[in-house]
């Protein structure tokens, strides 16, 4: 840079041996010819979007509050509702729809092998009928072989 001429909006400067003259009329950023955007003003809707009260009820107070209790921020108002919390034995108040899961405690294979031939005994019309599969087999299924497996095919005789 040699020389800044402020009154000129002017300045001279030295590129590897090349002396030119760099003015802001000439060289400068060109500015846009738009006016630049307003200024928000709060409380007020952003430009575009309709007024808070646009579409409230025409009679008596709407269903719905603002959040933090702001009145015409232009913002969409949040629905108001009663918070759940857990009671203190640990489970949601009654109706409240907040629960703890179920624990169910696992059953031993004899167990399992009772559950299943209750629900053979409990199906049994609707899997003769086609509506449900058949349960697998297990050890106390009348029929089946000791070992819990199902029976072979009939031997002939």
């Amino acid at each position: 840079m040699l020389e800044i001429n402020e009154q000129e909006g002017s300045v001279k400067v030295n590129e590897s041996g090349l002396v030119t003259l760099l003015t802001f009329d000439k060289d400068g950023a060109k500015l846009p010819s738009t006016p630049p955007p307003a200024v928000p003003v709060a409380g007020a809707p952003p430009a575009g979007m309709a007024p808070a009260n646009a579409y409230a009820p025409a009679t008596g107070s709407s269903p719905v509050t603002s959040f933090g209790g702001a009145a015409n921020t232009g913002l969409k108002a949040i629905p108001t509702r009663t918070l759940r919390l857990p009671t203190a034995g640990g489970v949601g108040a009654p109706n409240s729809g907040v629960g703890q899961p179920q624990v169910t405690p696992q059953l031993s294979p004899e167990e399992q092998m009772v559950m299943i031939e209750v629900e053979r005994e409990r199906t049994k019309a609707a899997v003769a009928n086609g509506l449900l599969p058949p349960l697998p087999p297990t050890s106390l299924t009348p029929g089946a072989n000791p070992a819990g497996k199902m029976p072979g095919p009939p031997t002939p005789h």
